[in-house]
C-alpha cells in the first residue's frame, strides 16, 4: 500500500459505552472500508484503545479486520499507567462504571513523525552537526538522523554494515559520545535488532515527546523527542506516518 491520502482516528476502548457500543463501532470501521474500496481511496484507521478495561477484551479480540483494497486499520493502546499520570480534568472526559475515558487525550496520542525532531543538546551539538549531510536547518529533523542513514544502509546491504561499521555515522556518533568500539557497535545491533522487531511484529509502544524544545534553539521549536529517538528512527525507514505519543508540556524553558 502506498502512503495513505487520509489517516481517521478512532478513540475506544471495550466498555459497552451506551450499550451495543462493539456492534455500532464495527459498523463504523465495515463502511468505512467498503467506502474506500468503492471509491479506491487510500487511507489508514488508526484506533487508539485508550486505558483498557483489565477485565474486558481488547479490541483486536472482539472486532474483525478484514483487509480493504487501499486502506489499513492498526491498534495502538495506551496502557492505564500513561492515562493515571494526566491530571484531573473535567475537559471531555466520560466517566463508565467510575473509570475515565479522555476523548481528545487518546485523539492527540498519535503524533505524524514528520514532526518530531532530535532532542537539542549544547553540549554535544557541535559534534552531531558535524555528522550532518543535509541543509542546515534540517539538522535535528528526525529523519536525517545518523539513525535513519544507518538503518537506510541496512535495508539495503544487511548485516555487510558490520564489516565496514566504522564508516557509518551512526557508529561515529556513539563515539562522539565517549562509547568504546565495543560499545558502540553493541549499540548498533541494538537499533538493527529493534528495527526487525518494529518491521516484523509492529510498533505498538509509545514515546514520551515535549510539546516544545526544552532547550530554546535556532533549529526547531516544534515538538522534541525525550525518549525514543531510535523507535521513531525505525518507524521512518518502515514508511510508518505517526507514532503514539505521551506528551509532556515544557513548564520553563532553558534559553
Amino acid at each position: 500500500m502506498t502512503e495513505p491520502y487520509l489517516s481517521i482516528i478512532f478513540a475506544a476502548r471495550n466498555d459497552n459505552h451506551y450499550e451495543g457500543f462493539m456492534y455500532r463501532f464495527q459498523n463504523s470501521l465495515n463502511i468505512l472500508r467498503d467506502l474506500g474500496d468503492k471509491h479506491r481511496l487510500s487511507f489508514e484507521i488508526i484506533i487508539v484503545e485508550w486505558n483498557p478495561l483489565s477485565d474486558m477484551p481488547q479490541l483486536k479480540k472482539v472486532l474483525s479486520f478484514r483487509k480493504g483494497l487501499n486502506s489499513t486499520v492498526r491498534i495502538v493502546t495506551v496502557p492505564p499507567e500513561i492515562h493515571k499520570n494526566i491530571p484531573d480534568t473535567p475537559f471531555d472526559a466520560v466517566k463508565i462504571d467510575g473509570i475515565t475515558f479522555y476523548e481528545y487525550f487518546a485523539k492527540n496520542a498519535i503524533l505524524p513523525v514528520d514532526q518530531l525532531h532530535i532532542q537539542y543538546n549544547p553540549d554535544r551539538f557541535e559534534k552531531y552537526k558535524s555528522l550532518h549531510k543535509g541543509p542546515s536547518g534540517t539538522v535535528l529533523e528526525m529523519h536525517a538522523s545518523p539513525h535513519c542513514r544507518l538503518l537506510e544502509a541496512y535495508e539495503r546491504d544487511g548485516n555487510e554494515i558490520f564489516s565496514n561499521i566504522k564508516e557509518y555515522d551512526y557508529y561515529k556518533m556513539q563515539r562522539f559520545y565517549g562509547k568504546s568500539h565495543k560499545a558502540a557497535v553493541s549499540k548498533t545491533k541494538r537499533l538493527v535488532e529493534l528495527y526487525e522487531n518494529v518491521k516484523n511484529a509492529g510498533f505498538n509502544t509509545s514515546i514520551v515527546v515535549v510539546d516544545k524544545p526544552i532547550i530554546e534553539n535556532e533549529y526547531n521549536s516544534n515538538c522534541e523527542i525525550y525518549t525514543g529517538h531510535h523507535r521513531v528512527a525505525c518507524c521512518i525507514q518502515l514508511g510508518i506516518k505517526s507514532v503514539p505519543s505521551e506528551v509532556m508540556k515544557v513548564a520553563a524553558r532553558i534559553s
